[in-house]
């Protein structure tokens, strides 16, 4: 499933303002166990949604902007691990 989380503003360490839009593909590995703890997909996505959000915002806000940028190669960079969050595909953009 492809989980589409709408557009949001972040702080980098360095104060530096994002807007970030991340996108996360994601799967259930056992049906059961996933309806008894959430009830339904939809409820899932909502907690999921909120659970990249946080850990996204708390990931970008403890790393200064110029690091971030340097971290791409060629506007992107695959497998990297960013502080406790593992990305597997990212695309900058900067507007400078």
């Amino acid at each position: 499933r492809l989980l589409e989380v709408e557009a949001f503003e972040v702080l980098t360490q360095d104060k530096k303002n994002l807007v970030v839009e991340v996108f996360a593909v994601w799967r259930v590995q056992d049906p059961l166990r996933f309806l008894e703890a959430v009830g339904s997909a939809e409820v899932g996505e909502d907690r999921l949604g909120d659970l990249v959000v946080s850990r996204v915002a708390a990931s970008l806000g403890r790393v200064a902007y110029a690091e971030l940028l340097a971290m791409r190669h060629s506007h992107r960079f695959r497998r990297h691990q960013l502080l406790d969050l593992t990305i597997d595909d990212l695309d900058l953009d900067p507007f400078e």
